[in-house]
């Protein structure tokens, strides 16, 4: 089925005489002009439309999802430096306890079991401050990439 179109034809000649009409320089026009597409270009002026929002909503949730991740990346490192002072307390309490066990035994008060109690509870909170500095240390990374800035871990 073919859909209806305008379609124009034109012819001007300049005749001079004494210039035959047929040998006269013409110029020649023609327009094409389709009066109904069965709404093709309304449908893709509006698929347009469309996709344009949809990039505009996605480049909305990309930009919520970096805010998002930056503030994230800023707290991560202050709850890594609490983390690290708490392991701290922690590895001098141990410390301590260490001491008076060893001292305890030492003097024959206390048993190897409170003396063995004592070594692990040292190694558990040097174990602790470790994996406090590596989870600063990889806070510290979270923000870098987020922000695209380097930081001292210092």
């Amino acid at each position: 089925m073919s859909l209806p179109r305008l379609v124009s034809l034109g012819v001007l000649a300049l005749v001079i005489p004494p210039v035959a009409l047929a040998e006269a320089p013409a110029k020649k026009t023609l327009a094409d002009l389709s009066v109904f597409n069965g709404g093709l270009t309304t449908a893709q002026v509006g698929e347009a439309k469309a996709n344009l929002e949809n990039l505009q909503a996605n480049e909305e949730v990309t930009r919520q999802n970096i805010t998002l991740d930056v503030r994230q990346a800023t707290l991560n490192p202050r709850q890594a430096v609490e983390s690290i002072r708490v392991a701290d307390k922690g590895l001098q309490q141990a410390r301590e306890n260490l001491e008076i066990a060893e001292g305890r035994y030492g003097t024959g008060v206390g048993n190897i079991i409170e003396l063995t109690d004592a070594q692990t509870s040292l190694t558990s909170a040097e174990a602790s401050r470790v994996q406090a500095v590596v989870n600063y240390r990889t806070a510290l990374a979270s923000l870098e990439r987020a922000t695209a800035h380097p930081f001292s871990a210092e």
